[in-house]
């Protein structure tokens, strides 16, 4: 994943995929239809486009799973 020198450590997708795993590893699991009120509590200034990204790495990476309408975090 290439990151690029003129952004910001916490505007990359590597950083809130990190965000997103650990509080969906706190929480459990997380029903898709609130999914985006969690994006607005790990980071209100961030575009949910960032997040949605960050769901997809971690979905390719095997860290979650989507499981009747619930994503789940995968140890």
């Amino acid at each position: 994943m290439l990151i690029d020198m003129d952004s910001k450590p916490s505007d990359t997708i590597l950083y809130l995929s990190a965000r997103l795993l650990l509080e969906i590893k706190r929480l459990n699991k997380v029903n898709i239809a609130s999914i985006d009120d969690l994006f607005y509590d790990i980071d209100s200034t961030q575009p949910p486009y960032k997040f949605y990204l960050s769901l997809n790495f971690l979905y390719l990476m095997d860290k979650v799973r989507i499981e009747e309408g619930e994503l789940l975090y995968v140890s």
